[in-house]
């Protein structure tokens, strides 16, 4: 069977189908290799020889272009057979919910509703997640309400984690959260490491503070990641970030030991496995990916172990090494200009490089120009690309080689990589904080030296709001210079960054009563238009190192 699917005769496979009956093992081993577009093909070659398709297949075929990204796709396929789709509701609400058609997510909660099928807590958590895509908390906490009063088996996690995906800060809400959770806390034991994982992810993005949940729930994770045997069960790699994130602002010393242990675990299952396919490769990157996230969390909770550190970076580098092999950077094509000052100052209205090694580039993004994105004409990507036009730079799952961004009103320098194992190597240092970014600010008032421990939080363009919920964030600021300009103090601020949350300076200056001098965004109307106080640049702030 799977020599025949290998090389290509269908009518073969489609055979040995007929007489066994192996749908599910045929999709399954297709989707669970990654080869998403064979499942598809075969499934379609399978219909169109008059072969009944079971729910179970369908299932598995949307699963498996949803895990791959090919959500658009699984959406096209399942067009029109609907009606077919009485066990896989949730696989497309799922695929729904990942694309611009996130209001079919909710089309589907009511079709089932419809057809006398009792939705399960799965169901609503799927359209909730749509919801909030779809910029619409107000429907997601009316499906929330829908499901309280339901006769349904609704999961611990069920009622904090709605409330922090949905960004909900009411009080009776929240308190109503806590409560359940008090109650339900003597059953953690019992459920399962995704709940777990949930219910941490929730109180951290609620920013709740509840000792009598938050210690036992520590300590049952360490009892089942310390665990050994064949028996111990699993946390994947979501769920270790999740969990990382969601203790960050109440560290336990133990857990993060034993998240830093299990992480490894996951890393060494692959470390003798060079990827050569496409799945293997994304299972890599999954892997990466996941444990950067961790570094991130345990490094912003102080956290952060040298041994794992030490076996990540060997990690990276093999990982980007391999990328490179598979699509070399051939070098520059020109020798980009350098400028050494452009780190310290420089009045212009161009990027430059302020300083290239190796195949790493620190540029000078001025104000007005976005990094990438093409929401403003003067694109740094495309800046790049006329001297290093490798496969980095068009490669948009990997940022373009971008380490971080900048907003647009705003200078200052940008880290670039122009090879996969100099990104991912920034990357990890990035991450473990061995970066630091700098910036200088002119803001309204006299700005003390203080430390921003707020969380933020952001729904589409809306500003980014600071304190209550949200993901954490860290700041620090320390005054230059002060004076008065037109009766108005003012504060030159030198200010570093723990975290680079969206918009992180300019909301925790403007929340502190301190907003940047012409930032729109996070100014007061009577203040921004005072014409005694305006400026020709959009705000006053430069990333200075």
């Amino acid at each position: 069977m799977s020599s025949a699917m290998s090389v290509g005769p269908w009518h073969l496979a489609l055979q040995f189908l007929r007489r066994v009956g192996a749908q599910k093992e045929t999709l399954s081993s297709f989707a669970t290799n990654g080869f998403w577009r064979m499942a598809a093909t075969f499934l379609s070659e399978a219909m169109h020889v008059g072969l009944r398709i079971s729910a179970l297949a369908h299932s598995l075929l949307v699963s498996a272009c949803e895990k791959r990204g090919a959500w658009e796709w699984s959406l096209r396929f399942c067009s029109g057979r609907l009606g077919t789709l009485s066990g896989t509701y949730n696989s497309v609400m799922s695929a729904s919910e990942k694309s611009t058609y996130w209001p079919v997510s909710l089309q589907l909660l009511g079709e089932l509703r419809a057809k006398e099928v009792e939705p399960s807590s799965v169901n609503f958590c799927t359209a909730i997640s749509a919801t909030d895509r779809g910029e619409r908390p107000d429907l997601g906490l009316a499906v929330l309400w829908e499901s309280l009063w339901l006769p349904l088996d609704l999961k611990i996690s069920m009622l904090p984690w709605s409330l922090a995906r949905l960004g909900i800060s009411d009080p009776a809400w929240l308190h109503l959260a806590c409560v359940e959770l008090l109650e339900k806390r003597g059953t953690l034991s019992t459920v399962s490491s995704k709940e777990l994982s949930n219910v941490a992810w929730s109180l951290g993005m609620s920013a709740v503070l509840l000792p009598a949940v938050q210690g036992p729930l520590a300590r049952e994770a360490v009892a089942r990641l310390r665990r050994t045997g064949e028996d111990r069960p699993r946390l994947s790699l979501d769920d270790l970030v999740n969990t990382a994130w969601g203790f960050s602002s109440a560290p336990d010393p133990a857990l993060y030991d034993a998240l830093q242990a299990e992480m490894l675990r996951h890393v060494a299952r692959r470390a003798h496995t060079a990827p050569t396919r496409d799945a293997p490769v994304s299972e890599w990157s999954d892997v990466v990916a996941a444990a950067l996230g961790t570094t991130w969390a345990c490094r912003f909770a102080d956290m952060l172990r040298l041994p794992f550190l030490r076996a990540l970076r060997a990690t990276c580098a093999r990982y980007g090494a391999h990328l490179d092999r598979r699509q070399p950077f051939l070098g520059y094509s020109r020798l980009p200009p350098t400028d050494g000052r452009a780190g310290v100052s420089v009045a212009t209205d161009t990027p430059c490089v302020a300083e290239r090694w190796s195949e790493r580039m620190v540029l000078f993004k001025p104000s007005g120009w976005e990094v990438f994105g093409e929401n403003f004409p003067n694109q740094l990507l495309t800046y790049v690309r006329r001297f290093a036009d490798g496969p980095l730079a068009r490669d948009p799952q990997h940022r373009f080689g971008f380490l971080h961004r900048l907003d647009v009103p705003t200078s200052g320098l940008i880290l670039c990589a122009s090879s996969y194992q100099a990104f991912f190597d920034l990357q990890l240092q990035l991450h473990a904080g061995e970066i630091e970014r700098d910036y200088l600010l002119l803001c309204h008032g006299l700005c003390q030296r203080h430390h921003f421990d707020a969380s933020l939080a952001w729904r589409g363009n809306e500003p980014t709001r600071a304190a209550g919920q949200g993901k954490p964030s860290k700041s620090w600021v320390k005054p230059m210079a002060q004076g008065f300009l037109k009766q108005e103090a003012m504060t030159m601020a030198a200010a570093r960054i723990g975290t680079g949350r969206r918009h992180q300076l300019r909301s925790h200056f403007s929340f502190s009563g301190y907003p940047v001098v012409s930032d729109q965004f996070y100014t007061s109307e009577e203040v921004f238009q005072r014409p005694d106080l305006a400026t020709n640049q959009a705000n006053i702030s430069k990333r200075w190192s």
